[in-house]
């Protein structure tokens, strides 16, 4: 679960994290989460949230009332002042997150802070909602949900924690405000972690389909140029709907299994398998990487069979 050498290694290897950049699947997991995180809180059926971003690295402050009296100005004539709403704020900072967490690390990273400003009388009511959603968030993209916890910190502070990463999101209520604020990369290593798993096939990273950098990928197990030709016109008619591995081993003489060991430890969701029958049958197989379960499938219906395909995988890991 995330601490071993060769974990590290994979991380690297595969550009989930780098020296000094985040490098392209880092990137896309980053990009997933702050899509499924915003998406979380804008479309909350009981709240109004909008959205804002930071222009500058720690020019806002939600502990100063000038600051969210400027924010709150910003908003006035998109909502009804008197009832309860909120601001999603997007934000860089190099400020510590947590009170006892390490000074030392001074990297920029990326905030999303949620400010929600309750109606009078009801900030106890929307603490709770915000507590229970925050929670149920975190959960729902785990492959251990049970990892995920909420931890009191005081009588107006809470903290999403998971069991290996620690503190990830800060949830607290002061006056007027109920608020919260969790950053990117943090999210990021956290399930990453949690999606580890090292076992005797190999190392695996199980991560939500929502949040895989590469939802899915074709491989092929023959040498025809003809089956080759094939597997890249399925790419490119996948890549319409689905975030799409562009495999470079396409008609290569690697092992299929080298190649499915590959996505595996990408944590790739699903594999098209084509092979010499598939260009006499049309019969192409459909590969899970949590089960190893392969399902036959027309290549004909490969596009439309799996972003269901994906979605059912969701909602059952969620």
């Amino acid at each position: 679960m995330g601490t071993s050498g060769a974990f590290t290694r994979l991380l690297l290897k595969y550009g989930y994290v780098g020296k000094a950049t985040y490098r392209p699947c880092g990137t896309l997991l980053r990009d997933n989460l702050r899509r499924e995180w915003r998406r979380h809180i804008l479309r909350s059926g009981e709240a109004t949230v909008l959205p804002m971003e930071e222009a500058w690295p720690d020019q806002i402050n939600a502990d100063s009332p000038e600051d969210l009296q400027m924010l709150c100005a910003a908003a006035k004539e998109l909502v009804d002042s008197e009832s309860s709403f909120g601001l999603l704020l997007s934000s860089k900072s190099s400020k510590p997150l947590f009170v006892d967490q390490s000074s030392q690390d001074q990297r920029i990273v990326t905030l999303e802070q949620l400010l929600f400003f309750p109606a009078a009388g009801e900030e106890a009511r929307w603490m709770t909602y915000w507590q229970r959603q925050r929670l149920r968030w975190w959960r729902q993209f785990s492959r251990r949900p049970w990892a995920f916890r909420l931890e009191q910190t005081g009588t107006q502070e809470s903290h999403v924690v998971h069991t290996e990463s620690g503190p990830l999101e800060r949830l607290w209520s002061r006056g007027r405000l109920v608020a919260s604020a969790g950053c990117l990369e943090t999210a990021a290593e956290a399930f990453l972690r949690d999606a580890h798993q090292e076992g005797p096939l190999g190392q695996v990273l199980s991560l939500h389909p929502g949040l895989a950098p590469f939802q899915a990928a074709v491989a092929t197990s023959g040498g025809l140029t003809s089956l080759k030709l094939l597997a890249q016109l399925l790419q490119k008619q996948l890549r319409g709907t689905l975030a799409v591995y562009s495999n470079p081993s396409l008609g290569s003489s690697l092992p299929l299994d080298d190649q499915l060991s590959r996505f595996d430890e990408m944590g790739v969701v699903v594999v098209v398998i084509l092979d010499d029958a598939t260009l006499k049958t049309g019969v192409a197989h459909v590969r899970h990487r949590d089960t190893g379960l392969k399902e036959q499938v027309h290549v004909t219906d490969v596009c439309t069979r799996l972003p269901l395909y994906l979605q059912t995988t969701a909602e059952s890991s969620s």
